[in-house]
């Protein structure tokens, strides 16, 4: 077997395990493995009765084998704590992690590093691997990779910056105090500094890098969210009366006000309209019940594998995006999913590098959060003709074309 084509990937989230966190690297695995790649993935298996929604791209592929490595992190820092009896185990549980953690308690990895580690040494003495890839977060996998570069002096490490490290507001940073955010920056300038070159997926990550880290700036390099083919046939729409709006995937707390005033729009415009929300959680559930619209113009679903999702899509005229202001820049995965669909956007936020996109490329709609119920209005004066879906140049954002980013840093 050419070892050349081997490659070991550290990624805590992996299908079969649920979330979010384990797509993006699914699908390079998956497009890598097409290309003739072998793909050892060191994972941690998550204990829930959700599965991935992206497990068919991994499962039965005999250039992808996986090695799940236990995790002791509390499995209910996982969850959001209803009854008494959780929100205790929680504050225990919050505070044991905190008496053994230096960088923040929501690291997932602190209690897995050690065993990764002794995992990937075994991975990369037996199939002589060179190029070792870590998708963060959680962060700390990429600090404690580290120590195989100080074990193996030929190997390429790979790190991808999924989300922002210390500069972001997710896994508890915004919360952290200055002795822990400083062990997170210190963990963070080390990887920068000895890794041999690590990804973000948007251009306005690499930038902040670039000017925090100006001497590493050649090893940053730009590696795009991605949409999968495979996934989504573009459909013409199916008539209707009503105005239908689909939103999909993470429901960002904070954002009450926001989902109060689309609340009233459904209600109180003389149009039809119609939401279908697909997602993990019943966030803002109450907000539509006491509306008295849940179950009759607002329905929640559980998400769906991609397939079954966007083959409804020809069901749909919008598809609904709500950002917080930490994620007005982001111009993740769904974006060009919901692109290549040939829905239009319907964007809530307030103005970042997400609505320039969007409307520098005539994508969609855009509202900022003040006035919203009023100018919501305006949605009815367009339809499909006015947007420019089918100029949009996607062939650059496939999985497909941006494996060959990774391909040309390999060993």
């Amino acid at each position: 077997m050419d070892n050349s084509k081997q490659i070991l990937l550290i990624s805590y989230t992996f299908p079969p395990s649920a979330g979010i966190g384990g797509r993006r690297w699914a699908k390079f695995a998956k497009y890598l493995s097409r290309l003739g790649y072998y793909v050892h993935v060191i994972y941690a298996p998550i204990n829930t009765a959700d599965k991935s929604l992206w497990i068919d791209d991994i499962i039965d592929n005999e250039n992808i084998k996986l090695y799940p490595v236990k995790s002791s992190y509390p499995s209910i820092l996982l969850l959001k704590p209803e009854t008494i009896f959780q929100k205790i185990n929680y504050r225990i549980s919050l505070s044991l992690i905190k008496l053994t953690s230096k960088g923040t308690p929501y690291d997932r990895a602190w209690l897995w590093n050690k065993s990764m580690l002794r995992k990937a040494e075994y991975i990369i003495d037996f199939y002589k691997i060179k190029n070792v890839a870590v998708s963060c977060a959680p962060f700390s996998c990429a600090y404690y990779s580290l120590e195989l570069k100080k074990k193996y002096n030929d190997l390429n490490l790979l790190v991808d910056f999924r989300d922002p490290w210390t500069w972001g507001q997710g896994y508890g940073f915004n919360n952290l105090s200055a002795k822990r955010l400083n062990y997170e920056k210190m963990m963070e300038g080390a990887v920068v500094k000895f890794s041999d070159k690590f990804f973000v997926p948007s251009i306005e990550m690499k930038k902040h890098l670039v000017v925090n880290y100006p001497a590493f700036e050649d090893k940053i390099f730009q590696l795009p969210h991605g949409f999968d083919e495979d996934e989504i046939i573009p459909q013409q729409k199916n008539y209707s009366k009503k105005l239908r709006l689909v939103l999909y995937g993470t429901l960002y707390n904070n954002l009450g006000p926001i989902f109060e005033n689309l609340a009233n729009f459904i209600n109180n415009t003389n149009h039809k309209i119609s939401l279908d929300i697909y997602s993990t959680t019943f966030t803002y559930k109450n907000t539509f019940k006491a509306n008295q619209l849940l179950g009759n113009d607002v329905n929640y679903y559980k998400p769906i594998s991609p397939k079954l999702l966007f083959k409804k899509f020809n069901e749909y005229d919008y598809a609904l995006i709500i950002q917080p202001d930490f994620a007005k820049d982001f111009i993740t995965t769904k974006i060009y999913e919901i692109i290549y669909s040939a829905t239009p956007i319907l964007l809530i936020a307030n103005e970042g590098e997400l609505s320039k996109f969007i409307c520098n490329n005539n994508l969609g709609l855009f509202y900022t959060p003040n006035n919203l119920s009023k100018n919501l209005n305006s949605i009815f004066k367009y339809d499909a003709s006015a947007f420019k879906l089918n100029q949009f140049k996607w062939e650059k954002f496939s999985f497909k074309l941006i494996c060959s980013i990774i391909i040309k840093l390999l060993k």
